[in-house]
């Protein structure tokens, strides 16, 4: 299975994704805590386990991500087989990672090993 996002993030990096990968329940209380604290909202364990944007386990916020809907509802294994610099909802995930466009065009160049 592969662990890369459709927008090209390297889910592996990820601590929700390394804590549910390592079923380490400390790690993930504390990620848990964290998260209710920024975001102003409760959750629970289960909410937040992950493991990877196209597994079955994904964290509530990944799971609602727009352009993974979009990348799901248009059946592409990447962003980078759209034309991904003229997407808005790339632009918005640009606001948190401003590597979005270097990692889709890596993957874009590397005939889409995702």
């Amino acid at each position: 299975m592969t662990y890369l996002a459709y927008c090209g993030f390297d889910c592996t990096k990820c601590p929700i994704f390394i804590a549910t990968k390592d079923n380490n329940k400390n790690e993930l209380k504390n990620i848990k805590h964290r998260l209710e604290k920024n975001n102003h909202e409760r959750m629970t364990i289960e909410q937040i386990k992950c493991k990877g944007c196209k597994s079955n386990i994904i964290y509530k916020y990944c799971k609602e991500c727009k352009l993974r809907q979009c990348a799901v509802s248009k059946g592409v294994i990447t962003c980078a087989l759209c034309d991904f610099k003229k997407c808005s909802e790339v632009e918005k995930i640009y606001q948190y990672n401003k590597k979005i466009f270097e990692q889709l065009t890596k993957l874009r160049e590397n005939k889409y090993n995702a």
